[in-house]
């Protein structure tokens, strides 16, 4: 699925959501950007290294390159809903990944060439297009929800405090792994419109995951 342009990356940006994994035997896509430059940003399982990803890839001389956060653990449960964030810091070049509100190691630093020059294009859910006008692949298998986005640099509380399930009342509870439902979004309200998206083993015209 595809959404209007919802995150300019040549400035910093925190991207999240609510994922439900039902197979891990792919690379399975949560949320991807590819501007008309080919940088692109990619928030993924990858079956290479059974891990959560946040990654950012540009194009230097016509050659894709690529820096990304690896979630500290192995192994991914299926079937159980997981919040994954991604944060892009533009002033530090650096990326870090989030995985139930947790930093997973520390930042990581990209190349001085790794900018993006345009803003983007339209934020993907569920798929990723490597380059601009690309077929896409690497399709989620599983259910994706409470998609969020933030135009600036979450901290590790902000993120943490978006992982949590809020009641009725508005108050924090543990991060069960039922059905995530929000009653509201602290600090900052993302874009609004991202709605919970279903993917079935495998999509009509989906063709076969391609490794990165």
């Amino acid at each position: 699925m595809g959404t209007l342009c919802l995150v300019d990356t040549r400035f910093s940006f925190t991207v999240s959501a609510w994922v439900n994994l039902s197979d891990a035997s792919s690379y399975r896509r949560v949320l991807s950007q590819t501007g008309s430059d080919n940088s692109n940003f990619s928030l993924y399982y990858s079956s290479g290294v059974q891990r959560w990803v946040f990654l950012r890839s540009w194009y230097e001389n016509g050659v894709r390159e690529s820096e990304g956060a690896n979630a500290t653990a192995t192994g991914v449960p299926l079937n159980t809903w997981v919040h994954v964030a991604g944060s892009y810091d533009a002033e530090k070049q650096e990326v870090r990944l989030y995985v139930n509100g947790r930093p997973q190691g520390a930042s990581v630093a990209l190349s001085s060439t790794s900018d993006a020059t345009v803003a983007g294009s339209a934020l993907q859910v569920g798929r990723v297009a490597f380059t601009s006008g690309d077929t896409y692949q690497n399709y989620m298998s599983g259910r994706v929800d409470e998609m969020a986005v933030w135009q600036r640099l979450l901290t590790d509380d902000d993120v943490a405090t978006e992982a949590q399930l809020l009641d009725e009342n508005n108050s924090a509870y543990a991060t069960a792994r039922s059905r995530p439902r929000r009653a509201d979004r602290h600090p900052a309200a993302p874009v609004a419109g991202l709605r919970a998206q279903h993917f079935p083993q495998r999509l009509p015209g989906d063709p076969s995951a391609a490794s990165l």
